[in-house]
Order: structure tokens, then sequence, then C-alpha cells
């Protein structure tokens, strides 16, 4: 049995709307379905409902920008986007989009990381950790393309070294030869790291000393490229 309020209620539910008051101007939708019965308010199942969707509109309002670009995009517009400090567009000669700014490059602080690196995979061949040089060259190929990147007021997001280079300014884009050695670097990125790459076995039993060394070289071409790049 239901008590007399929850009758009332049920009645009430399908009463007329009424007009948006002031309070619900902070609502971007200015939506709220009530029922009014013997002086109480009642908010209705459907009031609720537009209440919780006025809400998500606002906050989807607020922080869909930061979205924008989606994940999809190797190259995405920085956070200055959502001020509309950014401006977004499209170079023949760059296959892909890219973005400017009004922001200090930090291309600086990139190719430092990938000189650093480049010096911990020498390290790791010394140690004899060689699946370890290899994964620690490609960081250091790929920080060093993304720091060019940086300089040319770009944001690359990904982990293609050899993508990366493909999609550079006409200007900018490197021979055959490098190009080669990236992707000879991408295939360490996964399977220096994780058993599955494998049927069986650890990573570091796959690994040789002339993988390394020729990882280590391949790393020293692409960051010595980007350098002279960066000047």
């Amino acid at each position: 049995m239901l008590s007399s309020r929850e009758e009332r209620r049920d009645a009430d539910s399908r009463s007329s709307w009424r007009e948006p008051r002031n309070e619900d101007a902070a609502s971007p939708l200015g939506l709220q379905g009530v029922a009014v019965s013997d002086g109480e308010t009642f908010e209705t199942p459907v009031g609720e409902a537009l209440r919780l969707a006025s809400h998500l509109v606002w906050t989807f309002a607020n922080v869909g920008d930061r979205a924008a670009s989606g994940p999809a995009c190797a190259l995405r517009a920085s956070r200055h986007a959502q001020a509309g400090k950014a401006r977004r567009y499209r170079d023949a000669s760059f296959r892909g989009m890219y973005n400017a700014w009004e922001m200090p490059s930090r291309h600086a602080d990139w190719f430092k990381q990938a000189k650093r690196d480049h010096q911990h995979a020498r390290h790791a061949l010394e140690d004899q950790d060689y699946e370890w040089a290899c994964f620690a060259s490609h960081q250091a190929a790929e920080k060093a393309v993304k720091a060019l990147y940086q300089r040319l007021g770009a944001e690359a997001r990904g982990h293609s070294v050899h993508a990366f280079l493909e999609q550079l300014p006409a200007a900018h884009r490197p021979g055959e030869e490098l190009s080669e050695a990236a992707k000879e670097l991408d295939k360490h990125y996964i399977p220096s790291r994780y058993p599955n790459s494998y049927s069986e076995g650890a990573p570091f039993e796959y690994y040789t000393q002339r993988e390394a060394e020729r990882a280590i070289d391949n790393a020293g071409q692409i960051v010595r490229f980007c350098e002279d790049h960066l000047a």
C-alpha cells in the first residue's frame, strides 16, 4: 500500500510543468520538472533526469575542449588550444596535422633526455643488458625526433620513430638510410620488454651484443641528425 504522501506524489507527477525559476539560471538548460500540490513542490522523475542531463551538459561544455583533437591524432594541439591561443593548420609538406602555439618550446629538454638515454644504452651494452641497450636506443631516437618537432612548433604523440621522420616537413625529412635505421629501432619498442612477444622465454634471452651495438649506432645517427636541424 502506498502512503498518502506517496499517492499524492504519484498523482502530482502527472501535473503540468512550471516555468523555470530564477534559480534555474545556473543550469545550462534552465529546465527542472516539478509538480505542485497543496503548496508543496515535488521534483518529478522526468525532472530529475533533466536536472542530471543539464549537469552533464555543463560539465562537458567546460572540459570537452581538452580532448578536442582526439586520441587518434599523432600530433595534437597543446593545452593552450583551450584558451584559443593555438592555431591549427595543415602544411602540404607535412603529412599530418600540427599546431603552433604561443608558449616557450621545450625542445632543449627533450633533446637533453635523448642524449641521456643514448648514454644509458651504451652503459647497458657494457653491462651486457642487451635488451635494455636496444630499448634505450629507441627511446633516445624517439625523444630526439620529438625535440625536433617541438622546435618546429609541433607536438608529436606516439612512439614510431619512422612515422615521425616520414611526417616531417620536406626540408627536414631525412634520407632512406636514416628511415631504415628508424624502422629497425621501432622493432625494439615492445619485444625488448615483454615476454609475450615470444612463444617462450624472456626478452633478454633473445637479444645479442651485435643487435645492441647496431641499435646504439642507429640511434646515434638519428640523434645527430636532429641535433643538426635543431641548430
